[in-house]
């Protein structure tokens, strides 16, 4: 054995080689998990392609060398991570090798989600329009050529018109309704208000017609006549498809637009039958928002009512007067008959005379009981002076004798008992029979001793009295008082 811190001496053939298991294996464990590291991503590396074929097909043309680019990155990334001889014995180098082809994969697949959404988007735009032209800008063509011409990184700020304009926010491919205002064209159709009356309603006589007057302007058919005048501009027809486009997305609403329009009570107050407006058409989007706007403009109006207006047939009152015209002869013929209903039914027939016929219809009443009691014959008075004269009885109701009471010793009052005239004396004589002390009537040989107040009137005074008791207090202020005169053919006033 050689000594210590001696040279070992021999001679050794080969290079001699230091026993190291333990090391030996680990690195065989390195090599080993390398290697299936790099089968696994070797295989994991064919299934994405595959995928990444599936998904190529769906992005915008304009987008593939980009997502070429990044996908040849992301390859070589794949590739440096699984040749890389530094990297198979050396963990933290893998690790940052995976990271970065990680990291690239991911940009990868986000710009061709990216590429992909926008071209999902692209086409929607492209059938909505076709579906529906008229909720997009007349100009959306050069929009969707523009857009498929810029690459995706770029949408949001592409130059068009010679603006920035972000083509992946959906309201800037819409047609802007709110640069064309169609509040004139509508406020025209509806036309100034003017006061429209109905055929009016004529009361029981058929003389006087009472019209109910409402203020609005036009009918629902001019509105839509006028309105699409207003529609004829370019750019107005533009508006109005529009808006119909809108309207017409909804055929409940337009089913109880139409049913608020047949039924609005506003048909009434106009005075006019619902007018049967054009249906709607299909090929017809403008005239078909002209009959929208007149349907909303009836069932939203609201007509003021005026004051009625009363009009008065001039001859079929003339004729009415004539035939219901309250007469002298009529009223004396009620009073003898003591006919209470008529007797209160003529005042109302003395309320339609003028002033002038009132005082006639007096003076005939008056003078038509002078005259009817005229020929009943004479009647001896003799007054309480012991004057003797011949009077005339008249015939009268109860009214007219109750309008002149007198009242007799116990304070009780009593009705005139008869009513006589002088036409001698020009006056007019309320006759009290005397009574006792329990209101019996007196009298001896069935002849009735007048009392001591049966005192004359003026013909005037008792003009007055009638009038107020068949006419009215009123009637009786009208009389001066004149007195009456005898002719030939009977008592007459002056």
């Amino acid at each position: 054995m050689p000594e210590q811190n001696q040279p070992i001496q021999g001679n050794f053939g080969d290079i001699y080689q230091v026993a190291t298991p333990k090391l030996d294996s680990v690195t065989a464990q390195v090599q080993q998990n390398y290697a299936d590291r790099r089968a696994f991503l070797q295989k994991e590396s064919e299934k994405t392609d595959n995928i990444l074929d599936g998904e190529m097909k769906n992005v915008r043309s304009i987008d593939t060398p980009d997502i070429i680019q990044a996908y040849s990155d992301y390859k070589n990334a794949r590739q440096t991570q699984l040749f890389s001889k530094q990297a198979a014995f050396n963990p933290t180098k893998y690790a940052a090798l995976q990271n970065d082809s990680d990291s690239k994969y991911a940009n990868l697949m986000s710009m061709i989600n990216k590429s992909s959404q926008y071209n999902q988007f692209g086409k929607e735009i492209a059938a909505n329009r076709f579906s529906k032209p008229d909720n997009y800008s007349d100009d959306a063509g050069n929009m969707l050529s523009t857009f498929y011409q810029t690459p995706m990184d770029k949408l949001q700020s592409a130059t068009y018109n010679g603006k920035p304009t972000d083509l992946t926010n959906p309201d800037n491919w819409r047609y802007q309704a709110g640069n064309v205002d169609l509040t004139k064209t509508y406020e025209t159709a509806k036309g100034k208000p003017v006061t429209h009356y109905d055929d009016g309603t004529t009361d029981e006589s058929g003389v006087q017609t009472t019209q109910h007057g409402y203020q609005y302007g036009n009918t629902p058919l001019q509105f839509r006549n006028t309105a699409m005048t207003g529609l004829a501009g370019s750019q107005a027809a533009r508006r109005a498809r529009y808006d119909w486009n809108q309207h017409s997305a909804s055929q409940q609403q337009l089913d109880q637009l139409d049913a608020a329009y047949q039924n609005s009570p506003n048909w009434q107050k106009m005075g006019v039958a619902p007018q049967q407006l054009p249906p709607y058409n299909p090929n017809d989007p403008i005239g078909n928002e002209a009959t929208y706007q007149a349907k909303q403009y009836l069932v939203a109006l609201n007509p003021n009512e005026v004051a009625a207006k009363r009009t008065v047939d001039a001859g079929g009152l003339a004729n009415l007067n004539a035939k219901n015209r309250l007469t002298g002869q009529e009223v004396m013929e009620n009073i003898k008959e003591g006919n209470r209903e008529k007797l209160a039914g003529m005042k109302h027939g003395w309320k339609q005379l003028d002033t002038a016929a009132q005082s006639q219809v007096l003076d005939d009443t008056v003078n038509g009981m002078m005259n009817d009691a005229v020929k009943s014959g004479t009647i001896t008075y003799k007054s309480a002076d012991g004057q003797v004269s011949k009077q005339y009885e008249i015939k009268t109701s109860p009214e007219l004798k109750e309008a002149m009471p007198t009242v007799d010793a116990s304070g009780k009052k009593f009705p005139a008992d008869a009513i006589r005239f002088d036409p001698i004396n020009k006056t007019v004589t309320p006759i009290y029979w005397k009574r006792d002390k329990d209101g019996v009537v007196q009298g001896a040989n069935g002849v009735n001793a007048v009392a001591d107040d049966s005192k004359p009137m003026t013909f005037g005074e008792f003009k007055a009295i009638v009038g107020k008791t068949y006419f009215g207090p009123r009637e009786a202020a009208k009389e001066d008082g004149k007195p009456a005169t005898t002719t030939k053919s009977g008592v007459t006033w002056q």
